[in-house]
């Protein structure tokens, strides 16, 4: 992991108070997994399966719908190579950075439920 920098993000306040939520559960809490790194999970999951997430079996988009009317900016503290991939792979896939950490979001809670 490189450099970490706190940075104002814009997300989804529903999906980032389940993190916190998902944060402070003690077992979580004791393997150290805060918010920002559970963020960090998420974004790395995005990473590692955006081609399964964003496109059909047959290489065609899947279209995608964003709720952005309960964004609101939030403070980050973010692994800065993380950042810069999940970035970089927006522009590439035509998309807001901050679609593909709500993914990354939504895959952690999914992935937690069970300590909600």
């Amino acid at each position: 992991m490189s450099a970490r920098k706190t940075t104002n993000t814009t997300l989804d306040q529903n999906i980032y108070y389940k993190m916190q939520l998902l944060s402070i559960h003690p077992e979580l809490r004791a393997e150290k997994r805060h918010t920002n790194r559970l963020i960090e999970e998420g974004m790395q999951y995005v990473l590692d399966h955006y081609q399964t997430i964003f496109f059909d079996s047959s290489g065609k988009p899947i279209k995608l719908d964003f709720d952005v009317k309960n964004r609101k900016g939030t403070n980050t503290t973010l692994d800065q190579d993380l950042y810069r991939q999940i970035s970089s792979l927006a522009i590439t896939l035509g998309l807001n950075r901050n679609d593909l950490i709500e993914i990354g979001m939504k895959h952690v809670i999914d992935k937690y439920s069970n300590y909600l």
